[in-house]
Formats: structure tokens, sequence, C-alpha cells
């Protein structure tokens, strides 16, 4: 009886652990993949006969995880055994269970218990659930050297330490293996080494044949080809019965798994990110809630996905839910006399599983570049309570076609409404939290019509709540229609049921607007061909479904369009698709265009070609985004999109590190990196100490997906260093390590770095005086040759090495001390080289380049190697192309200098040196300035322009002027000019202008002519009048300069008659003169004159003079 208990539990076992590959087999909606669950639904358990208890021995614990230093796990961009982001879960439909991760080395699942019988299963698959090449970790089945170690902390469930809990182990050959959980469990850390994984006697497993055996004796476990690993997590109450189960009150539960260390673990390297490109991509909850969100994120990331996501909560798993505790399910097959046990809880909006879930996946989104999450609702709910579902007029559910369905909820029963807004803003809450704007989309939202129950098709507008509120609102029934394609109805009734639906939009958009949020956005979702498309469907749905008033720019932020079903289908209709946004009056920046979807793979090579066009088209045509619909679908049928698809996953290469075992200290090494050939960027690598990224200590262009940088070091034993690919698809870093080995100074051994092809490599070893030393040498890590060495001395001579480089180790033991050394030396063999490079004389900035070609002995040209040149006391690099050629542009001040080239060999070749004398010259310079005239008190500008041999101006450059014995230094200005006010006496002069030089330039000078000619005055009087009798005859003259000033103590005369008078002028420039002894009575000419001097030239004035 027993053995067929344990028979009956472990075939159930089986059928749960089958459905471990949930990932691959989800479907594209929500409901389809619940109907998937039914595997695992059907494969409860036995209870005691499932958790068959052990009584090991501590003695038979296996607790010591045998690592080494350079096995234990770096959790990087490599995928490992056991990774915390590759786990997946597995659990009944009445539970809910979500896995997620802070870091790589951790995860946490955090669920609800329902059900007394309830199981969670915490999967790691040796076969990654997703299959794409370039996101999947692949297939590690062999578990030969692994060790697992890891904290665990659990709450509202069963301890791991429970001896009811099993690891549960299944094998590619078909063995299932339960071994109890408490065997490695040591003050919550768990250590596994599956190199000594046994069965106890009294355990059990399934053999191949399906059939239930118990081990008489201690057996060893067979890892080298296993399926899965599964931990089970149970609820405290558990109670073990395979044919029904007991609801109980809802229990909340975590476990959490930190510190994951494994040793020889590594699978593969993650690819490096394919560049962002500019289509979208939409995930379905139901597809992935059994997937870690971290890794969906950072794998669709890889895929060049950014910007948006459009996450879809799905209609069966988001939810809470309950049912009446003590009530029994007894049907153990998947169908609505099970999932009508439970009903979602209007109260409490989401569960603790999606809770985390989302907040996981929406935090990582940030991290990997997406900046606006879409979070989408639709009208239907597997478990909705019956008032809320939608109904024909027959009473008949409106049930899509997915099975089991998910039903339509109506917007008319009074709690439908308030429930949606606690959804929306429930999770806007999460993703507002983690730094995303609130955007909220209404999913299709329509009356539904039973396309399945031929011949009538009935619409489904009598659920009570509808008819309720109709009867309420006017006075009278709501009609009743039977058959959808009723040509005689009334259009008012299908426009009132528009309304409700209009309703229903407005209601989630003040969620989303209200003062809650800043800067949310709404929008919706629209599929013309379920809703416009009048070959399809029924004029009354045209009208009860198309949403006029709510698909309205005054409503929504962005209208969304979906059509898959024309385009699949290479329906005209599509065409539609991309202008009924715009007759709705949307601008193209307000509209998203959603392509896809493959329902059935079988036909994804077709479908996908013409979903290809149509996102292309929707772009071309201004839509402001497109989204892919959707990730299961992309992961599934192995999808690059936005990239060259045949060419990468044709060319797919895993990235690879190379770089030695280990090198002696100071010993320059490489580390090398090599990934598909469309990665370009830069690889940075620095030091990797206590867990840590340190300091940068070197960096080298990735070119087409080649990289190496050269490094030493002083510190002995195992280096570190963080290795950071910053390519145009984003960052991405691996750990690598380096084994340094200290140079003893009682060790010495002295051989050339490289030798001509033929030519031995002699070497000399020496060590001290003993006469019990042995030395080994291998060479290139071939098995190594043993020597004595006599008198602390040892030479030998290797011969015929092909042409390439060498590692020579060589490792010294001392019998008598028992002192052991090692130090490993590199050589090259290889032909000659020279570097040709002819000497140079140009001007400055005249983009010159030194050229240097290498090339082999023969003559023939090296292509791709790296030439350095030390030039003015920096160093550069130049590679070399098809003709051997290397060029390296000249940036140096005027002067004359010596490059050093070199060649530093490579696989095969020898280095070479060369030198090149390089002059370069300044670059002439010219000054710019005309004579110029002037004359005295009226200043003018001397006016010099600098500028070089093609015209260019010079500015900032010091200018002298020499003139009249004043020496006047000036600084160019933006025009290259200098300005000198010219104010002398009236002189004829010469200017000497010189420019000294500089840096760069040449000096110049000119010498031009400044005149300065005598000025103009002026005499200013009237004609006077006197009476013959009167004693004073005064007359008074101005005298001004050319500037209009009077001019005091100028001596002026005035001829009357012969008579010449003097007189000089005052403060105010006037000169009197008093004429008391001209009486004679008649008129007489008078002039008044001034002489002239060295600056102004001679005036006079005449005026008349009368006497009465």
């Amino acid at each position: 009886m027993k053995i067929f208990k344990i028979l009956m539990v472990c075939i159930l076992l089986i059928m749960m652990i089958g459905t471990v590959n949930a990932a691959d087999n989800a479907v594209q909606n929500d409901t389809e993949s619940l109907d998937d669950s039914s595997n695992l639904l059907n494969s409860e358990s036995n209870g005691d006969d499932f958790y068959i208890t052990q009584n090991e021995s501590d003695e038979n614990a296996v607790n010591s995880n045998g690592i080494e230093n350079n096995d234990e796990t770096t959790y990087d961009n490599r995928y490992y055994l056991f990774r915390g982001d590759c786990w997946t879960t597995n659990n009944n439909f009445e539970s809910s269970a979500s896995v997620t991760s802070e870091t790589p080395s951790d995860l946490t699942v955090t669920g609800t218990f329902r059900t007394e019988n309830d199981i969670v299963g915490l999967y790691w698959n040796s076969e990654d659930p997703i299959q794409h090449p370039y996101i999947s970790y692949g297939n590690r089945s062999d578990y030969s050297g692994v060790t697992l170690d890891f904290d665990y902390e659990m709450t509202g469930c069963m301890d791991f330490s429970n001896s009811r809990i099993n690891i549960i182990i299944a094998a590619n050959t078909g063995e299932t293996y339960f071994i109890t959980m408490n065997r490695f469990i040591e003050n919550h850390h768990i250590s596994i080494d599956f190199d000594n994984l046994t069965l106890l006697p009294g355990n059990s497993y399934i053999d191949r044949n399906g059939q239930g055996v118990i081990v008489d004796r201690e057996t060893r476990l067979d890892v080298t080809n296993l399926k899965s690993i599964m931990l089970s997590l149970l609820p405290s109450n558990f109670v073990e019965s395979g044919s029904q189960y007991r609801i109980t009150e809802n229990e909340n539960f975590t476990c959490k798994i930190s510190n994951i260390t494994v040793g020889n673990g590594e699978i593969s390297n993650e690819q490096l990110p394919l560049s962002p490109h500019q289509y979208r991509i939409c995930e379905d909850y139901d597809d992935i809630y059994n997937l870690n969100p971290m890794r969906i994120s950072k794998e669709m990331r890889k895929l060049g996905y950014v910007g948006w996501v459009d996450l879809y909560i799905g209609a069966s798993y988001f939810y809470e839910k309950s049912g009446i505790a003590g009530d029994v399910i007894t049907d153990m097959g998947f169908n609505h006399n099970r999932t009508e046990k439970m009903v979602l809880n209007k109260d409490v909006p989401l569960n603790t599983a999606f809770r985390a879930w989302l907040d996981c996946y929406s935090r990582e989104l940030k991290k990997n570049g997406v900046e606006n999450l879409i979070i989408s609702l639709s009208m239907e709910n597997m478990q909705c309570p019956q008032s809320w579902r939608q109904m024909d007029a027959n009473g008949n559910f409106a049930m899509t076609g997915w099975s089991p369905s998910t039903f339509f909820y109506s917007p008319c029963h009074e709690d439908v409404i308030p429930y949606m807004q606690k959804v929306s803003e429930a999770c806007l809450d999460i993703i507002v939290g983690n730094g995303f704007k609130p955007i909220l989309q209404m999913g299709e939202s329509w009356w539904w019509w039973s396309e399945n129950q031929q011949p009538n098709q009935p619409p489904c507008f009598y659920d009570n709540s509808t008819k309720a509120k109709y009867l309420a609102e006017h006075g009278t029934a709501l009609p009743e229609y039977y058959n959808v394609w009723e040509s005689e109805y009334d259009r008012s009734v299908m426009n009132w049921l528009n309304q409700q639906l209009v309703h229903y939009s407005d209601a989630l958009r003040e969620v989303v607007k209200g003062e809650k949020y800043i800067d949310g956005l709404y929008m919706a979702l629209f599929f013309p061909p379920s809703v416009t498309d009048a070959d399809r469907v029924p004029p009354m749905m045209i009208d009860a479904n198309y949403l006029v008033d709510a698909y309205s720019p005054s409503k929504l932020d962005i209208l969304q369009i979906e059509d898959y079903d024309w385009v699949i289908s290479e329906n005209p209709h599509h065409q539609e698709a991309y202008t009924i946004g715009q007759e709705l009056g949307f601008s193209a920046d307000r509209l998203h265009y959603f392509g896809g979807f493959v329902e059935n793979p079988e036909y994804a090579d077709q479908y996908w070609k013409l979903i290809n066009q149509s996102m292309d088209d929707a772009l071309e045509k201004g839509f402001e985004e497109v989204f892919v619909w959707a990730g299961l679908q992309v992961r599934r049928d192995n999808k690059i999109i936005g990239h060259d698809e045949d060419k990468i996953l044709s060319g797919l290469t895993s990235p690879t590190v190379t770089s030695p075992d280990y090198v002696s200290v100071d010993e320059k090494f490489r580390i090398a990196i090599h990934a598909n050939e469309w990665v370009n960027g830069t690889l940075n690598v620095y030091d990797y100490s206590n867990g840590e990224k340190g300091i940068l200590l070197a960096s080298d262009a990735i070119t087409n997906g080649i990289s190496s940088v050269e490094l030493s070091s002083k510190t002995t034993g195992l280096n570190k260093f963080y290795l950071d690919f910053d390519t145009s698809g984003g960052e991405y870093h691996l750990i690598e390590g380096v084994y340094v080995i200290e140079n003893s100074e009682n060790i010495t051994a002295d051989l050339p770095t490289e030798v001509e092809t033929g030519s031995s490599v002699n070497i000399t070893f020496k060590a001290p005086d003993s006469p019990l030393n042995s030395l080994s040498i291998s060479v290139d890590g071939n098995l190594p040759t043993y020597h004595q060495v006599e008198n602390g001395e040892f030479t030998m001579a290797i011969s015929n090495l092909p042409a390439g480089y060498h590692k020579i180790s060589l490792k010294y033991y001392d019998q008598i001390s028992g002192e052991a050394y090692s130090n490993t030396f590199k050589v090259n063999v290889g032909s000659g080289t020279v570097i040709e490079a002819n000497n140079m004389t140009f001007t400055y900035n005249s983009n010159e380049k030194l050229v240097m070609y290498l090339k082999d002995s023969q003559g023939n040209a090296l292509k791709g190697n790296e030439i350095a040149v030390n030039l003015n006391g920096m160093n550069h690099t130049a590679t070399t192309d098809d003709e051997g050629k290397a060029t390296l542009t000249i940036d140096l001040i005027p002067g004359e200098y010596t490059a050093e080239i070199s060649f530093s060999g490579a696989s095969g070749y020898l280095s070479s040196l060369a030198n090149a004398r390089i002059t370069i010259n300044k670059i002439d310079s010219q000054l710019i300035a005309p004579s110029i005239s002037t004359t005295y008190n009226v200043a003018k500008n001397l006016v010099v322009t600098l500028k070089d041999d093609k015209g260019n101006v010079l500015s900032g450059k010091t200018v002298t002027v020499n003139l009249n014995g004043k020496v006047y230094n000036k600084i160019t200005d933006a025009k290259g000019q200098i300005k000198i006010s010219v104010s002398l006496p009236a002189k004829e002069y010469s200017a000497k202008i010189t420019f000294a030089g500089s840096d760069i330039y040449k000096s110049s000078a000119k010498t031009i002519k400044v005149t300065v000619k005598k000025a103009t005055p002026k005499l200013i009087a009237s004609s006077k009048k006197f009476k013959a009798k009167s004693k004073s005859k005064k007359v008074t003259v101005t005298f001004k300069n050319n500037k209009g000033k009077a001019m005091k103590k100028v001596k002026l005369t005035l001829k009357v008659k012969g008579k010449t008078y003097k007189a000089t002028t005052n403060a105010k420039g006037k000169a009197t003169f008093n004429l008391k002894k001209l009486t004679k009575k008649g008129k007489y000419s008078a002039v008044f004159k001034y002489s002239g001097s060295s600056n102004y030239k001679q005036a006079s004035k005449k005026i008349r003079v009368t006497i009465k």
C-alpha cells in the first residue's frame, strides 16, 4: 500500500515538474496561460506520500561547499547556475506567487496561500525557459563539481528545515528524486555539494518508467544530466490530500534567498546589448507572471527595447481573491466548476505577488532605459463575481473563446468602476514610486456578442445591473435582441449602451487626471477590426462599441490603434488603421500603433513579415510610437526587430574574454574580448577589489567586436578586473581574474623576449647553490620537462618553435628548504620587421600627417598592427591599414622634433624601431598700416592690422609702434587691430611698426609716414563807426584756433591809414586797439593780422572804420 501511495504521488509530481517550462508554454493572452496550468493543478500533493519524511543523521548532512577561490561565482554579465534572476515559479491556481530580485545573487518569492493543499515550486531549469538565442542562457544539465550555498528567511510558510520539505530533482532520463531539505541546513544557511548528493535508505524516487521506488541503501545520484531542481514552498498548515482542496483564510508568505554562491557554475556569457531602436515592447503579466521581472527587463533591453513599455496586467493573476473557508474543491480538472470556488476581492485590488512583481519590474525598467511605463487594463476577468458579468438575453455569460474562459464585466454594475479605479490607482502608485509618470491605458472596452453561438450570435447587454439602470432611467425595460444581426433595432438604445462605456472610460480617466498625480497621461487601445469593420461586425455592435465620445482628443492624451486581425489576414481594411485616428481628430504625435500578434507559432514566418511591414508603414506615416505585441511572441519566435535579424542570429557569438592564467609581478599581459562583429564602443578595465569596482586601469576602442588592453600588476595572488563594455547598446560588464606570481630574489632566468624564426631560445637559469634542486620547464602549457640543477645554474636551448608567441613557464623547487618558486616568460618567435618613415618639413597648422609603413623582412605590408610613436614627450598609437600604413596627425607648435617610432612586435613578427625628423616652420605674419595725414590739434588714429600669410587676422598679439620717440605696445583686438591716437605738433614723422613674432608666427616690421599739417586760425571782427570828437575809439578782434577755441596771449596787429597798432589777446581771445588819434572824418580800411607760428598758419581780417 505504501509503495502504491508513493507511486501515485510521484506521477503527480512528474506532471507538476512537466509544467516548469511555463514561459515556453505561456500563451498570447491572459486566459490561455491558465489552461497550461491545468497540468500543474492536476498534480497536487498526496500529502505524506509526496513529502516523505527522512531521518538522516547529522553525519550524513552535506554542508561543505568545497569552493576554490578561482571557481567561486562572481555575478556579472555571465549566466551561472542558480543565478537569482533566472529562477521561475510554478503553483496551483488557487495560490499566487512571484519571484523577484534586487541583485543577481538574491531572490524573493512573494505570494498567498488560499487552501491547505497549496504548493508553490521555485524552479531552476537546466534548459532556459527563454529559448531566444540572443537572451537565453542555453542548457547546462551536467552539475558535476557544482556547489550551491545560500542564506534564507521565510515568513507565512513552512520553514525549509521542516522534514516535510523536499528538494525535488528531475533528470532528463526520466527519474525524479526527493531529498529532504533539512539535510543541507545549518542556521538558515543551505549548502549543497552536487558531487555528494545521495539518496539515503528509506528515500524514494520515480524511475524512468514512472514507478515509485524506495531505496534500501545509500545511493549516489547521477548529476550529469539533470532537467530541473525544485524547492517546495508550503503553507504552514499544509495538509496532504490528493483528492481535494480545502479552502482556508488567505495567508501571505515570503521566502527570501540571499548570498547565492555557486562553485563551478558558469554556463555562458551574456550577449552585449543591441543598440536601442525605434520600436517599443508590450508585455502581458499573464504570460510572464512566473518569470523574474529583473531578468525580463534586462533581456528585453538587450534586444534594443527602450523608451516605452506597455504592460497589460492581464485577467487571471494580478487580483486578490478568496473563497469560503472550509469549502472543498473536489474537481481536480481546470474548469469553471473549479475557478468559481473563488472570487476576486473587490476591496483589495492587487494580490501581494503582483504587487512585488510590478514593484520590481518598474524599478528594473527604469534602470534599463525605459522612460514611460503604461499600465493597461481590460474589461475581462476570470474570477469576477457573477453579478458583474455581461449576459445575453437568455442568461448566458459573455465568455471569450479561450479555455477556460474569462468573463467580460458590465460597466453598469455599481462595484465595477470603483474596483477598476482602485486597481488603476494601486498600479500607478507603484510605478510612480519608482520614478515613472502615471500613464493609464483603457484596453479594449466593449459590449460582447457571442460569435460562437451560431447562428444568432446574441449580444450581451442583459446583466441585471444594465437592465435595472436602463429601466430606472427610461421607465421601460431594455429591449431584448436575441439575434445580433437584426437590421431593425432601436439606435437610441445602442447609443445609451455606448455611453455606459464612455462613462466607464471617463471614470478611469478621473484616476490618472485627478489631483493625486502630476502630468498623468490617459490613453485608450482601439481595435477597429472588432468595432468598425462592417464586413464582420453587426451594425448594432458598431453603434454600441464605437466610442467616439471616449476616443476624443479632448479626453485622451494618446490614441493607440491595434489591428492584427486585418494585418495577418492581409485585409484591405488594414489601411484604415493609419487614418482612423486622424479622422477622430488626433494629430500624428498623439497616435501609437500596436503591431502583432502571432498566436500560433506555426505561422510565425508568414505573420511576422506582415507585422513588420505594418509597423514600418506606421512609422513612415508619422505615428509617434510603434509597439510590438508582445514580448512573449518576440522571445518565442526568436525575433530581432530594429536590427538585421539574419545577420545577428546567423553569426551569433557569445562574448568571450581571453587572459593568461597567471603572470609574474610587473609582467605585462593582455586581456582581450571578442564579441559579435556589429559591436562597437569602448572597453574600460577597472581594478576590482573587495567586491567593488575601483580605479580605471586601461581603455581601448571596441571595433567590430574586438578589443584588448595591456596591464601589469605588483599585487600577488588572484587579481580581479572589472571589464566594462560601453557600446551603442548600453553598458555590460564581466569580472576576469588573473593570478600574479611573485618573482623571488633567489631565482633568475635569462632568455630573450623575441628571436627570429629558426633560432633557438637560450635559457640560463640560476638558483642558490644546493645539491638537491629541481627545475621544470613547460612550453605553451604542455607537459613539463624536469631537470636537476647542479651548482646553481642550468642552461637549455629550446629550438624549432613555430612563429608566434610562446609561454615558457619555469618552476623551481628547493628540496632542502622546501621553497618553491615560479616564473613565466613570453617569447615571440618570428620574422624581422622594418618601419619606414620619411623626415618632414612643413608650416604650422597645415594638417600634415606623419606617414609610417610597417613591413616584414620581405617588404610585405603588415596590416592591423599597432605602432607606437613618442613625439615631444607624448605617447601615441596608430594602427596599420591594408597597405601597412599608419598615420599620425602632427599637432605641435613650430620647432624641431624627433619622432621615435616603435613596433612592439606581434605574434610571428619581431619588434622594430625608427626615427623621423620633423621640422615645423612658423607661419608668416604681415603688418598692414597706411600712411596718415592730419592737422595739428585734430586727433587721428594710426590703425595697424596684423594678419597671417593667408590674410587671417591675428588677435591677442603685441604690436609695437615707435612714433616721435615714444614707444607704444598694444594688444590686437578681435579684428587683429591696434589703434594709436596721433596728436603731435605740425611736422612730418616716421612711425616704425614691429611684431616680434610668437611661438607660431614669424616677426614682421613696417615703417609709415605720419604728416601733421599747420592748423588754420580765425580772426573775428566787425566794422566800426566813431564820432570824430570821441576820445575813445576802441576796435576789438577775437582770435580763435581751428577748433573755434579762443586763444590768449597771442600778438596781433592792426594797420589803419598806414599806421600799425599792436595788442595781445586776453583770456577770452580778444585784443583791443584804441584809434583815438584817428580824428579826420572819412572811411578807412583796417586790417587785423596774425603772423603765424610753428603750428598755425598766418591769418588776417579786414574791416571798415568810419569817422563821422
